[in-house]
Protein backbone atom coordinates (compact mmCIF):
# COMPACT_ATOMS: atom_id res chain seq x y z
CA UNK A 1 0.00 0.00 0.00
CA UNK A 2 1.21 3.17 -0.78
CA UNK A 3 1.91 5.73 2.23
CA UNK A 4 2.05 9.47 2.01
CA UNK A 5 6.11 11.11 3.48
CA UNK A 6 5.58 14.20 5.01
CA UNK A 7 7.62 17.65 5.48
CA UNK A 8 9.18 17.07 8.78
CA UNK A 9 8.15 19.35 11.42
CA UNK A 10 11.27 21.31 11.91
CA UNK A 11 10.87 22.06 15.64
CA UNK A 12 11.16 25.57 14.87
CA UNK A 13 8.13 27.78 14.73
CA UNK A 14 8.66 27.40 10.64
CA UNK A 15 5.87 26.72 8.97
CA UNK A 16 7.60 25.53 6.02
CA UNK A 17 10.85 24.03 4.46
CA UNK A 18 12.75 23.87 1.56
CA UNK A 19 13.74 20.14 0.40
CA UNK A 20 17.02 20.57 -0.15
CA UNK A 21 17.99 16.69 -1.43
CA UNK A 22 16.33 13.85 -2.74
CA UNK A 23 18.75 10.79 -1.44
CA UNK A 24 16.80 8.61 -3.30
CA UNK A 25 14.77 8.68 -6.90
CA UNK A 26 11.43 6.93 -8.13
CA UNK A 27 11.43 3.46 -8.34
CA UNK A 28 14.50 3.00 -5.79
CA UNK A 29 14.11 0.59 -2.38
CA UNK A 30 14.54 2.39 0.83
CA UNK A 31 15.97 0.48 4.10
CA UNK A 32 15.73 1.72 7.31
CA UNK A 33 18.32 4.01 8.36
CA UNK A 34 18.81 5.07 4.76
CA UNK A 35 19.45 9.18 4.19
CA UNK A 36 15.90 9.86 2.27
CA UNK A 37 16.55 13.13 2.12
CA UNK A 38 17.69 17.30 3.21
CA UNK A 39 15.28 19.98 4.48
CA UNK A 40 16.19 22.86 5.34
CA UNK A 41 14.29 26.13 7.43
CA UNK A 42 15.63 29.22 8.22
CA UNK A 43 17.13 28.15 11.28
CA UNK A 44 18.81 24.50 10.44
CA UNK A 45 19.43 22.05 7.63
CA UNK A 46 18.27 18.22 9.02
CA UNK A 47 19.27 15.38 6.83
CA UNK A 48 16.38 12.39 6.88
CA UNK A 49 16.62 8.74 7.33
CA UNK A 50 14.16 6.15 6.57
CA UNK A 51 12.78 3.90 9.66
CA UNK A 52 9.91 2.26 7.36
CA UNK A 53 11.20 0.20 4.33
CA UNK A 54 9.93 0.50 1.52
CA UNK A 55 10.08 1.52 -2.33
CA UNK A 56 9.43 5.36 -3.84
CA UNK A 57 6.63 5.61 -6.21
CA UNK A 58 6.47 9.23 -6.62
CA UNK A 59 8.25 12.16 -5.56
CA UNK A 60 5.52 15.04 -4.83
CA UNK A 61 7.76 17.71 -4.07
CA UNK A 62 11.16 19.11 -6.64
CA UNK A 63 14.42 19.62 -4.98
CA UNK A 64 14.00 23.76 -4.25
CA UNK A 65 10.55 23.40 -3.18
CA UNK A 66 9.59 25.41 -0.60
CA UNK A 67 6.49 22.81 1.38
CA UNK A 68 4.06 22.98 3.98
CA UNK A 69 5.45 21.44 7.31
CA UNK A 70 3.30 18.29 7.33
CA UNK A 71 2.44 18.41 3.60
CA UNK A 72 3.05 15.06 1.25
CA UNK A 73 6.41 15.11 -0.11
CA UNK A 74 6.52 11.49 -2.16
CA UNK A 75 4.67 7.77 -1.95
CA UNK A 76 6.27 5.46 -0.51
CA UNK A 77 5.04 1.57 -1.14
CA UNK A 78 5.35 -0.45 2.04
CA UNK A 79 5.33 -4.30 1.49
CA UNK A 80 2.97 -6.58 3.49
CA UNK A 81 1.19 -3.38 4.52
CA UNK A 82 -2.50 -4.04 3.70
CA UNK A 83 -4.08 -2.20 6.21
CA UNK A 84 -7.14 0.38 4.69
CA UNK A 85 -6.39 2.82 7.32
CA UNK A 86 -2.49 2.96 7.06
CA UNK A 87 -2.43 6.01 4.51
CA UNK A 88 0.13 7.43 5.86
CA UNK A 89 4.20 7.65 7.00
CA UNK A 90 4.91 10.70 9.10
CA UNK A 91 8.41 12.49 8.41
CA UNK A 92 8.10 13.70 12.06
CA UNK A 93 11.56 15.36 12.20
CA UNK A 94 11.22 17.01 15.92
CA UNK A 95 12.48 14.96 18.63
CA UNK A 96 9.04 13.55 20.97
CA UNK A 97 6.60 14.69 18.22
CA UNK A 98 3.76 12.19 18.42
CA UNK A 99 1.18 10.54 16.23
CA UNK A 100 -1.64 12.86 16.00
CA UNK A 101 -4.55 11.85 18.58
CA UNK A 102 -6.83 8.64 17.82
CA UNK A 103 -9.51 8.84 15.31
CA UNK A 104 -7.58 11.31 12.92
CA UNK A 105 -7.62 9.84 9.73
CA UNK A 106 -4.12 9.96 9.21
CA UNK A 107 -1.56 7.59 10.75
CA UNK A 108 1.64 8.85 10.90
CA UNK A 109 4.98 6.81 11.14
CA UNK A 110 7.98 8.73 12.22
CA UNK A 111 10.35 8.45 9.27
CA UNK A 112 13.69 9.72 10.66
CA UNK A 113 17.41 9.67 12.60
CA UNK A 114 17.89 13.49 12.29
CA UNK A 115 21.68 15.17 11.98
CA UNK A 116 21.84 18.65 13.06
CA UNK A 117 25.18 20.02 12.95
CA UNK A 118 27.10 16.82 13.54
CA UNK A 119 24.47 15.72 16.30
CA UNK A 120 22.32 12.64 15.88
CA UNK A 121 19.20 12.49 17.33
CA UNK A 122 16.67 9.58 17.00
Amino acid sequence: MSREVLMPNLGAAADEATLIQWFVAEGDEVAVGQPFFEVESDKSTLEVEATEAGRITRLLAQTGDTVAIGSPIALLDVPGDTSASASAVGALASPGQVSPPPGHPRHHLRVGTLRVNGVTEG
